[in-house]
């Protein structure tokens, strides 16, 4: 047997050992070894190299493969573990998908995959974590999800090799689920139905291909509005615009170039300005909310106002609140702002009209101090401009302020967004 289990070692390039058990009466032999080939691709190697070994039957040798946490993760992740699945699910499929994979054969020792491996250890604990607490923290964001982290976690730092072999995986559409598949062929349908009209025609060939090619804009156009809203925002954040559309595998000016520069920063300039004044804004807000409350009838007795005052106090009463989750706030501010003024105007009216002829007109009804304040600072939301330069400089420029801009405060961090060229 141990020269058997030497000729397979010499085969299959691992260290391969004999080793024997006992059952019953009987001595069972086997050959044991880490990691590497699958099981089946060892019992072939061992017949192939039975034939140099007299009196040995392979039929009765068995086969013992120690893999390591690390690569049943390695295997887990290798199929593609994108699905619901519960717990007992997770040990079965791991245990089946590393029985079929053969190291280095199927999954190469440079492989990037081994780089996922190591990181969902580090985000789990570190290399001494149990494969199966690390396959269920990956059940749970799904392959996708840990991809993502660990793009997010090396954006920065890695050279733009590496960080192109991250993305591409990213960026392909094969994570897609057949129920999104679905859901989007069904979408389309609809589409083309809309633009192919009701006529006696409708199936025609050349109206089908007119009508897919009209929806073509309809199906891009709330994507590209979201990616230049989510930008907005990663703009007013502080990530500049060229560094963001090179993050996403693109040049440097492929997003400068892909929205209207006048429009962005138009769009840009409010968002900057509660990116910057998020925390005095939610002040000054929840402080007027109270002068409401407290003051205005109308806030009391309206449904539909004092629905909106609970909603803007859920929001801007959180201690974990983001600044985007001020973004809608303003509008809300006016409509209640407009909702104070109509409250002054209706008590206003009744003063004048119930008040004794030979009386002062005493008219000095006005909105309370935090009432003003907040009104004060809506005025400036509305008075925003962008950053002077929307993130600085390109690496390759430096930053020419205009002469009327120096000694300026700007309104937005100097790192807020994109290099204008």
């Amino acid at each position: 047997m141990r020269k058997l289990a030497l000729l397979v070692a010499k085969r299959a390039a691992i260290r391969v050992e004999a080793d024997y058990s006992t059952e019953g009466r009987s001595t069972k032999w086997y050959l044991q070894w880490d990691n590497g080939p699958s099981k089946a691709l060892m019992l072939r190697h061992a017949k192939a190299a039975a034939k140099a070994v007299d009196g040995l039957d392979v039929a009765e040798v068995g086969f013992r493969r120690y893999c390591s946490e690390r690569h049943v993760v390695a295997a887990w992740l290798l199929r593609s573990p994108d699905l619901d699945t519960g717990h007992a699910r997770i040990l079965w499929a791991s245990e089946t998908y590393v029985d079929k994979i053969s190291f280095p054969d199927d999954l190469a020792d440079d492989d990037p995959l081994w780089e996922l491996v190591d990181y969902a250890f580090d985000l789990c604990g570190g290399p001494s974590t149990s494969a199966d607490t690390v396959l269920t923290h990956v059940a749970r964001i799904k392959l996708r999800g840990l991809r993502m982290e660990h793009w997010l976690d090396q954006i920065d730092s890695a050279d733009p090799a590496t960080a192109s072999q991250h993305l591409g995986p990213l960026l392909s559409a094969a994570g897609l689920s057949e129920r999104t598949r679905e859901n989007l062929r069904s979408v389309t349908a609809d589409i083309m139905h809309d633009l192919s009209g009701n006529g006696p025609r409708q199936a025609d060939p050349r109206v089908r291909v007119l009508a897919a090619e009209a929806a073509r804009a309809a199906l891009t156009q709330p994507l590209d509005d979201e990616q230049r809203r989510l930008a907005i925002e990663s703009v007013a954040a502080g990530t500049a615009l060229y560094k963001l559309s090179r993050w996403i595998g693109k040049s440097d000016s492929t997003l400068l170039k892909r929205w209207n520069t006048a429009e962005f920063n138009e769009d840009l300039a409010p968002v900057a300005w509660v990116r910057q004044h998020h925390t005095k804004w939610a002040q000054a807000f929840l402080a007027a909310i109270a002068e409401l409350e407290a003051n205005h009838d109308l806030v009391r007795h309206n449904r539909d106002i004092r629905q909106m005052v609970n909603m803007a106090k859920a929001v801007l009463g959180r201690e974990d609140a983001n600044w985007q989750s001020f973004l809608g706030s303003p509008e809300t501010a006016r409509t209640l702002i407009a909702a104070a003024e109509l409250d002054l105007a209706e008590q206003q009216r009744d003063r004048k009209k119930y008040r004794l002829v030979d009386e002062t007109d005493d008219s000095g009804l006005q909105m309370g101090p935090a009432l003003q304040r907040l009104a004060e600072l809506l005025a400036e939301y509305d008075a925003a401009r962008p950053p002077q330069r929307r993130g600085g400089a390109h690496p390759r420029q430096s930053p020419q302020p205009r002469g009327d801009e120096q000694g300026q405060d700007n309104d937005c961090p100097q790192s807020c967004a994109t290099d204008e060229r």
